[in-house]
């Protein structure tokens, strides 16, 4: 099952045999969390059998469930590469047999053999960018074009990442924090991890037509007007992606 996951299939046959003889089972019923939001990152999963569910949890104690992820499907690995917080909470839906790769481990056989050299961008990356439910749909050719023309930016808590009349230059994917959107000094609408912005002022080629402002910590994947038109564009105009409610109403006015 190790060898089979998609994200390893680069990594050399003796570092996957020793992989092998370090990984642990860990069971665990369902309702258990498996991994907390905001903890740091020192394991790495594997789905033996069971289900999970990937959850966001906002500031306000409320849930949304973002994924569901069954067997032969992995977690946990963004995080470990990235040096980042865990983004979301990891609950067992039903009771579960996880493969469990400690941080060493992963950090000495998979960290730099994750990443295929000859490949521009890495595996991880495309990973990254198929993590992201905007670009879910997109093909292989696709996740690479938005893979190397976008770039993930943290922003602090109370910025404006993007202002009402400023000219439209970059669409946001929201990876991690929560953030408002604001008309007229009035929140109309929250976004949180999943979510997107700057799709209106890109498809229309008007100016933004709302301010975003974080209200926490936030990390963005941002790609420029050139890629967005390029991948994501058609997914809005054939409906495979929705343009935010926030802008929508904008957009009938238009």
């Amino acid at each position: 099952m190790i060898s089979n996951l998609p994200m390893l299939t680069v990594v050399s046959l003796e570092s996957l045999n020793e992989l092998a003889g370090r990984v642990t089972l860990k069971r665990v019923t369902a309702g258990s969390v498996v991994v907390r939001q905001g903890e740091s990152a020192s394991e790495f999963f594997i789905i033996r059998s069971g289900r999970v569910n990937v959850i966001d949890e906002t500031p306000g104690g409320d849930e949304e469930v973002l994924r569901s992820m069954g067997a032969g499907e992995a977690f946990g690995e963004l995080a470990l590469m990235q040096g980042t917080p865990r983004t979301a909470t990891v609950r067992a839906e039903v009771d579960a047999e996880l493969f469990v790769v400690d941080k060493g481990s992963f950090d000495r056989l998979l960290a730099d053999n994750v990443v295929a050299p000859e490949l521009a961008p890495s595996v991880s990356a495309l990973m990254s960018v198929w993590s992201m439910p905007p670009f879910r749909h997109l093909s292989a050719g696709d996740a690479h074009t938005v893979a190397e023309a976008g770039h993930w930016i943290a922003v602090l808590p109370d910025v404006d990442v993007v202002q009402a009349g400023d000219p439209g230059d970059a669409y946001y994917v929201v990876g991690s924090g929560h953030l408002a959107v604001v008309e007229d000094d009035r929140v109309v609408r929250d976004l949180g991890p999943g979510d997107y912005f700057g799709e209106v002022a890109l498809l229309l080629d008007v100016p933004r037509t709302a301010t975003v402002r974080t209200r926490t910590p936030a990390r963005l994947f941002s790609i420029d007007r050139a890629a967005f038109n390029k991948v994501i564009a058609s997914a809005f105009r054939t409906g495979a992606l929705r343009v935010t409610a926030a802008d929508r109403t904008v957009q009938e006015r238009t």
